[in-house]
C-alpha cells in the first residue's frame, strides 16, 4: 500500500460527494467491496488497446514485456482472457467519478 492508501484505509468512514450530494459512504473496506468481481486485468498486444473500452472502463494501462496490461472495471467478466484482481480505492474513485457513470459500466 502507498502512504496515501494506508492513510485512507485508516479512516473510519469516507463520504463521496458529487456536486454537493452524497453519492456513497462507508468504510474504505466497504467501498472497496462494492467492486468485488468487477475489476479485471488483461494482457493484450498494443494493437488491441483501442478496442479495450468496449469491455469496460479502463482503470489503468501499463507496458509489460511484449504486451500491455490493462486494468478494467466491468460489471460482468469481459469476454476476453482476463483474470480477476483485487479492487483498490483508486478503482472506487474511478468507478464513481471516472469518465463513464458507474451504472453505464
Amino acid at each position: 500500500l502507498s502512504f496515501s492508501e494506508a492513510y485512507l484505509q485508516s479512516l473510519q468512514e469516507l463520504i463521496l460527494l458529487s456536486d454537493g450530494n452524497v453519492i456513497q459512504h462507508g468504510t474504505p473496506e466497504s467501498l472497496i467491496r462494492t467492486l468485488e468481481n468487477k475489476v479485471w486485468q488483461a494482457q493484450i498486444t498494443a494493437k488491441d488497446l483501442p478496442t479495450m473500452g468496449r469491455y469496460g472502463a479502463i482503470a489503468s494501462i501499463s507496458k509489460g514485456i511484449g504486451n500491455v496490461n490493462v486494468r478494467l472495471i466491468s460489471h460482468e467478466k469481459p469476454q476476453i482472457p482476463v483474470q480477476y484482481v483485487e479492487p483498490s480505492l483508486e478503482d472506487v474513485y474511478l468507478y464513481f467519478f471516472g469518465e463513464c457513470e458507474a451504472n453505464e459500466i
